[in-house]
């Protein structure tokens, strides 16, 4: 049928919906032996849930029962090959929603999932077998098992939104080599999102390093309950990477178990508000408490933005060094000839004044290029922060992490959720901050105020 309707409108884009479907049967066990053209966008359900339940009362019932799910290959063969969905450019896999959710559905489904036992930890296997890299195997790797042996991948090459939701079939094996697979690397993908997969965070760490160059909107949620938290002692702490590889991406969003004031404050930042002796909130356990009232604001305020001028000035004087020795060497060359009255001690002062004048004009056009490529965005730069048990040390307070978001640059709006606590907050620069209702917070799309 699909295939007749391509023939008479070669050029129509089309919806293929699949829904209240189980994974491992039909029509999703069947979809490799056939061929769907003209199908730009593919949404599939095989979850148990429908949109409409409470979530959070004894009504949402687990529908299907002896449904068990593991990392398969096999199961994104028919998304990704290449020939089952040649045209594909939108993946959606919703393996929670047996029915695609509506943009006021809930994220925060944890608690139920749980509950009814649906919290898939089918594959137990630790990830010795994955990657440190996108394509690169690790010294000391075991062999891939066979059913985490990926095909052909080359449907990637046209993927430009992906979303996998709760998806047992997926792990950190399969992850590197659906994204870091040289020869199908998923170059046009412009959205992720990842919620609640089980991913380790060497995977995610990969991910936000080696992240696809075209990525401008990136949602990453993970799932409470990981006490583990220990930062002093991981290199694979999270909350900086956020930090430091999503900052050019117009839509963000993290939710973890715990966070920390990382997010926002560089190593820099931190030991200058350490070296300054701010009084800050200790919280009790994990930032489980908001005493805000021992938050010294205002000096910590001063003490950031002056760090941040401190190190912009930094770079931009380390620049300008660069462009006169580099300006400086080129006026001393063979080739080039001193003026007629002022020699070569005059050359190198025009040469050097020249440079700084050229280093200053680029540097102030990229910060005003940042400035308009956010005010000018047709979609509003967005981040979602999300910590379900509190923070990743009990040195830290929600309301410093509050006034950081309230600290970023002008033109991004932040919302910060600390279950917890509990509390939900709107931040933008400059403007106050705005209590939010919980339940509004954590919906699939968040509505600015």
């Amino acid at each position: 049928m699909i295939q007749a309707i391509v023939r008479r409108c070669p050029n129509i884009r089309i919806t293929f919906l699949l829904e209240h479907c189980k994974c491992a049967a039909s029509p999703i066990a069947a979809l490799e032996s056939e061929t769907f053209p003209g199908v730009a966008r593919l949404v599939v359900c095989v979850g148990s849930h429908e949109p409409e339940d409470d979530l959070h009362t004894s009504s949402a019932i687990h529908r299907k029962t002896g449904n068990v799910c593991s990392p398969s290959a096999q199961f994104w063969s028919p998304f990704v090959n290449g020939i089952t969905f040649p045209d594909c450019e939108d993946l959606e896999l919703h393996h929670y929603w047996a029915a695609s959710p509506s943009a006021r559905a809930t994220i925060d489904y944890n608690e139920s999932y749980e509950r009814e036992g649906l919290r898939y930890r089918a594959d137990t296997t630790r990830p010795s077998y994955g990657l440190q890299r996108f394509g690169a195997r690790r010294n000391n790797a075991q062999e891939v098992p066979a059913r985490l042996q990926m095909g052909s991948t080359s449907g990637l090459k046209k993927i430009k939104t992906a979303l996998l939701e709760y998806a047992p079939e997926i792990n950190s094996a399969l992850l590197v080599q659906l994204l870091g697979n040289p020869n199908s690397v998923a170059s046009n993908l412009t959205s992720l999102e990842l919620k609640f997969c089980t991913l380790d965070k060497e995977t995610i760490s990969s991910l936000l390093h080696h992240a696809p160059p075209k990525l401008n909107r990136l949602i990453l949620l993970r799932a409470g309950g990981d006490t583990n938290n220990d930062t002093s002692n991981d290199p694979t702490h999270l909350c900086p990477l956020i930090r430091d590889f999503t900052k050019n991406m117009v839509h963000m969003e993290y939710a973890a178990s715990m966070i920390c004031n990382e997010i926002f404050f560089d190593d820099a930042e931190r030991a200058s508000l350490s070296n300054s002796g701010i009084a800050k909130t200790i919280e009790g356990v994990r930032g489980t408490f908001n005493r805000s009232e021992n938050l010294d604001g205002h000096s910590i305020r001063e003490t950031i933005q002056a760090c941040r001028t401190r190190k912009r000035n930094d770079y931009r004087n380390d620049r300008i060094k660069e462009a006169i020795v580099a300006s400086q060497k080129e006026s001393t060359s063979p080739e080039a000839s001193p003026s007629l009255f002022g020699g070569i001690s005059s050359m190198h002062k025009n040469s050097a004044n020249k440079a700084q004048r050229e280093v200053e004009a680029i540097l102030d056009e990229i910060d005003e290029k940042r400035r308009r490529l956010i005010k000018g965005s047709k979609t509003p730069w967005f981040r979602r922060i999300i910590s379900w048990d509190g923070l990743c040390t009990g040195i830290d307070s929600w309301a410093e992490i509050q006034l950081a978001a309230e600290m970023e640059e002008p033109g991004v709006e932040w919302i910060l959720v600390n279950k917890t606590m509990p509390s939900a907050s709107q931040h933008t620069h400059g403007k106050s901050s705005i209590d939010v209702d919980m339940r509004s917070a954590l919906e699939e799309i968040y509505g600015l105020q």
